[in-house]
């Protein structure tokens, strides 16, 4: 029984270590939605935050985190109030 509890949650359904691809994953599904994201800024460069997370269906917290980085990385700016500004991206890959 120990060892049934010790081994439950480190194997996936295919018997393979997840803990080997958690980090590999994350960075993947980061890149997907931060693209997600551009492609909806591109369509309506006047989305929030929290709108972009109920049509991705993530957290708000979570759609802000990755516009801080695509920001960083220079593929986004905002111009204007959070209120009534907008998105422009400057940098398409």
């Amino acid at each position: 029984m120990a060892e049934i509890v010790h081994n439950q949650g480190s194997q996936d359904e295919n018997n393979v270590d997840v803990g080997v691809n958690v980090g590999v994953n994350v960075g993947v599904n980061v890149d997907t939605n931060g693209e997600k994201i551009i492609r909806l800024l591109s369509a309506d460069p006047g989305l929030t935050a929290g709108s972009m997370a109920l049509t991705m269906g993530l957290t708000k917290r979570q759609v802000e985190r990755i516009l801080a980085r695509l920001k960083s990385e220079g593929r986004l700016i905002r111009h204007g109030a959070s209120k009534n500004g907008y998105w422009e991206v400057v940098n398409l890959k």
